[in-house]
């Protein structure tokens, strides 16, 4: 088969004599012309399982944490394969301490995700079987053990990133002592374990080895450039401490008292224009106003869909989504939350962001009944209007089908719980109107108009 390949590959189109193209286009074009060889040089193309319209409806509705219609889309992206589950490992400095609340620890692994340079994927099993052998080292370690006492050891991430559970050295020994009983094998599977440093196993090369006792590595604290790596997270005793040029903070999140004090933060930076999270948007090396903001975003908008010729009507209600996307950042507890000056509403400012403030508020759902009142939607038909309403809504990935009402502090809990309604039933509607795909697109627009002029700031 190796052979085959390369016979195929010697095939391309020469560029300078000593390499070839392998351009999409010219692969295809190869593969036209060399079909015989093309096909016995390729694995034989595996069995697919039937793409039905509730198949792509139920994956459509991805701000559902959950969806009995929604299988794992792996079958259908790469056919029936037999392949082991997997389990992705990194390892950290700096886990969030056990008695922290789930929703703060869902905003420090939102804002700190794993990044690709600090992951290792590895059959689930290899994982389990390294993780029994570790935790029983450490646990003969007194010095070890002493350290890893009063902190978690692992924190399993599930496949959306969230926090599924932690574990100490000791609960952790316990889950593993468990055997058939532990809940370990189900919820490593397609997970991401992120473990403590201080219980080692990573090597030299960085492959997994229970023998080894030394300190695992934090690819984020190990010195790399900001430009290499736009992220940092680490325990500081003073959040107020000015930050490096060019460093903003995306959370700080107790992490240690003392008398009901504070002595202790967990935070996470980022460099410049580096978006970890949504959030992370929102912050910048330097304030804007809204009005400024969205300003910004509408002209990117025009740039893009003039760009793509796309027809004046749909063109003109994807610029108006991005004229309004922000207006619920005019929320008092928004302004707060981001630490905004009082001489105006701010759409981006330094920081850090107080999630406590904050209270799960989204300024997507804040910015519906502006958008609602504005002149530049009084004349549309009603599908255009819901269009750009639905835009709005969902250009943080939100609002498909649906999106939270918690923290939204301008009208009545029913009144609010009547809007996150028809933002679910807009979805739908729109979904149908436009397809799944062509909705999709439309997203994608508004959300790319709005990154374009966040960037903007930053240079």
């Amino acid at each position: 088969m190796a052979d085959l390949c390369r016979d195929l590959l010697e095939k391309l189109p020469e560029v300078d004599g000593e390499s070839r193209e392998a351009s999409p286009a010219a692969l295809t074009e190869t593969t036209r012309e060399q079909t015989d060889a093309a096909t016995e040089a390729s694995t034989p193309e595996p069995v697919y399982p039937l793409l039905t319209p509730a198949l792509v409806a139920a994956w459509s509705a991805t701000s559902l944490e959950s969806h009995t219609g929604r299988p794992e889309v792996g079958p259908w992206l790469r056919g029936w394969v037999e392949e082991e589950i997997q389990t992705t490992v990194v390892f950290r400095n700096d886990l969030p301490p056990a008695a922290m609340p789930q929703k703060d620890r869902a905003a420090f692994f939102d804002a700190a995700r794993p990044q690709m340079v600090e992951r290792l994927e590895l059959p689930r099993q290899r994982v389990l079987d390294w993780l029994g052998k570790r935790v029983g080292r450490v646990a003969k370690n007194a010095e070890l053990s002493k350290e890893l006492a009063s902190t978690p050891v692992l924190e399993v991430l599930d496949g959306s990133g969230t926090p599924a559970q932690s574990w100490t050295l000791d609960t952790l020994k316990s889950e593993i002592d468990a055997g058939r009983r532990s809940a370990l094998p189900r919820l490593l599977a397609g997970a991401t374990a992120v473990v403590h440093t201080g219980l080692g196993g990573l090597d030299a090369t960085g492959l997994l080895d229970e023998r080894w006792d030394d300190r695992a590595l934090d690819v984020l604290a190990a010195g790399l450039a900001p430009e290499q790596l736009p992220l940092r997270v680490g325990r500081i005793p003073d959040p107020e401490k000015e930050l490096e040029a060019g460093w903003s903070r995306l959370v700080q999140l107790p992490s240690k008292m003392v008398a009901d004090e504070v002595t202790e933060w967990l935070v996470v930076e980022k460099f410049r224009d580096a978006t970890p999270n949504e959030d992370a948007r929102s912050t910048a090396k330097r304030k804007q106003k809204l009005d400024e903001h969205q300003d910004w975003a509408h002209d990117e908008a025009h740039r893009i869909t003039s760009s793509l010729g796309l027809p004046l009507q749909i063109a003109s209600l994807v610029e108006t989504a991005a004229a309004l996307h922000d207006e619920g950042k005019r929320a008092s507890r928004w302004q707060r939350a981001f630490r905004a000056p009082k001489d105006a509403a701010y759409a981006k400012t330094v920081g850090p962001v107080n999630i406590h403030l904050l209270g799960g508020y989204r300024h997507e759902l804040g910015s519906l009944p502006y958008a609602q009142r504005s002149e530049a939607l009084k004349n549309l038909s009603p599908d255009d209007r819901d269009l750009v309403l639905h835009l709005i809504a969902a250009h943080h990935g939100f609002a498909r089908p649906l999106i939270r009402g918690d923290g939204c502090e301008d009208a009545p809990p029913s009144v609010v719980e009547e809007r996150v309604r028809a933002v679910a039933l807009r979805f739908y509607a729109q979904q149908e109107r436009w397809g799944p795909w062509g909705l999709a697109y439309l997203e994608m627009l508004v959300r790319a108009a709005d990154q374009r002029a966040s960037a903007r700031l930053e240079e």
